[in-house]
């Protein structure tokens, strides 16, 4: 009896100790060794990062993610995103810095098969960094600043702008802002012309000259969706953001346009409560 007692506890802390080692192993695959932990910058990254990225300021309410893989001089990316605390919001955040963290290793990866030596792409390396804006209680406005360096001259740098309905937690698109969309394109166009034209007098274009130069920018201020997809909203109006190449009109091209401005589109009371 006592033989057939032992024999089983050796037989049960046996498989005990397999599955141990095999979850163990699952959470050593799982939890990539080379991440960062969340909320810790690593060596070489404090003080200010390189480009326009500098350390994350803090937001209300906003916990700082952190995700870094690799180091400095190897291909690496170092990504700051907020975490809101809403699973469904945090979700699509963290899966759009994986995701753009996937596609440069795999851009690398490339590299290096078509060639390209570790001294090559030893400065590779991609970041971001984001503000948070409230319009209402309801939504939250977040503008991821990504930036990189490939290969080239000189690093590059470009914003991207992501909105929720906290409540529910649903991600929001151009056409949920605004009762006529194509109407706020049209006024936000005419907008942007009038503050580049003004922009380009600054820089010593004579009036007369105006027109002229109005192909600097004519495509990019278009009215489609694709040049005014990077807005802050504010509870009194918007930030419109426009990539340095988009309108080729100075270094600081963006601008603030109040609400009452795009009131023949509707902003819709969802995203602006009463203050529209």
């Amino acid at each position: 009896m006592n033989h057939f007692f032992s024999r089983s506890m050796f037989l049960l802390l046996t498989f005990m100790a397999g599955a141990l080692i095999l979850a163990w192993t699952a959470m050593a695959v799982a939890s990539p060794a080379k991440d960062t932990p969340e909320g810790v910058v690593p060596p070489g990254y404090e003080g200010e990062m390189e480009g326009a990225v500098n350390i994350q300021p803090h937001f209300p309410g906003i916990t700082v993610g952190i995700l870094s893989k690799e180091k400095e001089g190897k291909p690496h990316v170092f990504y700051f995103y907020p975490k809101t605390g809403n699973p469904a919001v945090d979700k699509i955040v963290y899966d759009r810095v994986t995701r753009d963290a996937r596609e440069f290793f795999d851009e690398v990866a490339k590299q290096k098969r078509d060639g390209a030596s570790d001294e090559e792409l030893k400065n590779w390396r991609r970041y971001s960094n984001y503000k948070i804006s409230r319009p209402s209680p309801n939504i939250i406005n977040i503008v991821f600043g990504f930036g990189g360096y490939q290969g080239g001259r000189a690093p590059w740098y470009y914003k991207e702008s992501l909105y929720f309905h906290l409540p529910d937690g649903k991600q929001l698109g151009f056409n949920d802002l605004f009762d006529d969309p194509q109407m706020a394109l049209k006024l936000m166009s005419a907008w942007s012309r009038k503050h580049l034209e003004g922009l380009l007098i600054k820089q010593g274009v004579a009036p007369n000259k105006i027109k002229s130069e109005r192909e600097r920018f004519a495509e990019g201020t278009a009215p489609t969706r694709e040049n005014f997809s990077t807005l802050t909203l504010r509870p009194d109006g918007i930030d419109i953001h426009f990539g340095y190449y988009q309108v080729r009109v100075g270094e600081n091209p963006d601008t603030y346009m109040p609400l009452r401005e795009l009131k023949k589109a509707g902003p819709k009371a969802q995203i602006w409560g009463h203050n529209k």
